[in-house]
C-alpha cells in the first residue's frame, strides 16, 4: 500500500512550490501520511473489538 501511494505520488503530483515538502521529500511525507493512516486504522480496529 506504501509503495503504491509513492509511486502514485511520484506520477501524478507535481513540485508547484518545492516548500510545500520542506523540511522533506514528496516521497517522506506521503510515507509518513501513509504509516499515521494505517496506524489509525488499527486502533479503531482494536477499540471497535474491545466494544
Amino acid at each position: 500500500m506504501i509503495t503504491i501511494s509513492v509511486l502514485l505520488g511520484i506520477e501524478f503530483i507535481t513540485y508547484p512550490d518545492a516548500s510545500w515538502f520542506n523540511p522533506f521529500t514528496m516521497e517522506t511525507a506521503i510515507i509518513f501520511t501513509d504509516v499515521v493512516w494505517v496506524l489509525l486504522q488499527l486502533i479503531v480496529r482494536m477499540i471497535s473489538k474491545i466494544s
